[in-house]
């Protein structure tokens, strides 16, 4: 994703799953969420996967409309993409 340029995760050389985005950054905080009530999501939950971090943008030049949209509060930003919680 641009708007989290260059990454959010890696994936581990030793250990890693696949079909999995692998571990946060460092300072990369990431969470799964229900896609309608935006609530965290807990263990082998399948819901939208939200980041955030240094490398996350502010917000959309001029167009705070889809800022809104991407964030889903405290500098989360929606992915778009579905993954599941294993914690």
């Amino acid at each position: 994703m641009t708007e989290t340029s260059p990454a959010t995760h890696t994936a581990p050389l030793e250990g890693w799953k696949f079909g999995s985005v692998g571990v946060p950054l460092p300072n990369t905080d990431s969470k799964v969420v229900d896609i309608e009530s935006g609530r965290e999501l807990g263990a082998n939950q399948e819901g939208e996967i939200w980041v955030r971090g240094p490398q996350v943008m502010l917000g959309y030049h001029d167009n705070n409309e889809a800022t809104q949209e991407a964030f889903g509060g405290d500098g989360w930003l929606k992915t778009g993409r579905r993954g599941f919680s294993f914690r």
